[in-house]
């Protein structure tokens, strides 16, 4: 067979496979995209149009807000059919990364326990973030209850001892403000409560006192 034939043969092989895989979606098939960074979509087909599926998105688990997040976010896109897959098949295989993500979440809080580094967090105060910092001392393996300290950069340095405990089991942390280490300008008694967003990251809430009531803020903290 001549090098023309061989080529012709490969390509009219190659363009029928693409063809079948570009084809084997079907409107009103429910799909799943797996996308970086611990996290999933779920999507309706609505048609396929020059090798490409268009979507109605209906589902986004993302931990991270990666370029192709912010396309799903429009709700009704075009993209390859390569992103795609049978929503039985996705869920199949989401049950397996569920457990490598505990995993690698739990050693991530278990390492800010131990590591004697600082770790940056932020909340609202006034409408305006407010940045804060914590190094843990000491851990109980344990009991799961540590304590440290907390500094607040912006109020003159305040810095206070905390304690604390974490939850293994439901990937959380809380912790409470006590005595003064550097006075500054903050007070003692801010309570956190934290559980794992990803594995870089946590998410929760800080409340404070603003003359006699409690204040409830949004707060975050980075793990690495």
């Amino acid at each position: 067979m001549s090098k023309f034939w061989r080529y012709a043969a490969f390509f009219i092989s190659f363009t029928a496979l693409f063809t079948a895989c570009s084809n084997s979606f079907k409107p009103g098939q429910t799909v799943w995209i797996d996308l970086p960074n611990e996290g999933y979509a779920i999507a309706k087909v609505i048609r396929m149009r020059n090798s490409k599926a268009q979507l109605r998105v209906v589902k986004i688990n993302a931990s991270k807000n990666s370029k192709l997040v912010r396309l799903l976010k429009r709700k009704r896109v075009l993209i390859s059919p390569s992103h795609l897959k049978p929503v039985k098949e996705g869920r199949a295989a989401w049950k397996g990364r569920i457990a490598a993500i505990r995993a690698r979440r739990l050693d991530n809080m278990l390492s800010m326990m131990t590591s004697k580094n600082h770790y940056k967090g932020k909340t609202k105060y006034k409408n305006k973030t407010l940045h804060f910092k914590i190094k843990i001392s000491k851990y109980n393996e344990k009991s799961g209850k540590f304590s440290g300290r907390i500094t607040w950069p912006q109020r003159k340095k305040a810095v206070h001892s905390i304690k604390g405990k974490i939850n293994k089991k439901k990937l959380t942390m809380e912790f409470q403000s006590l005595a003064v280490i550097n006075r500054g300008n903050w007070k003692t008694g801010n309570k956190f409560t934290f559980s794992m967003a990803n594995a870089n990251g946590m998410k929760g809430t800080v409340t404070y006192k603003v003359l006699f009531f409690p204040v409830k803020k949004p707060a975050t903290l980075a793990l690495k």
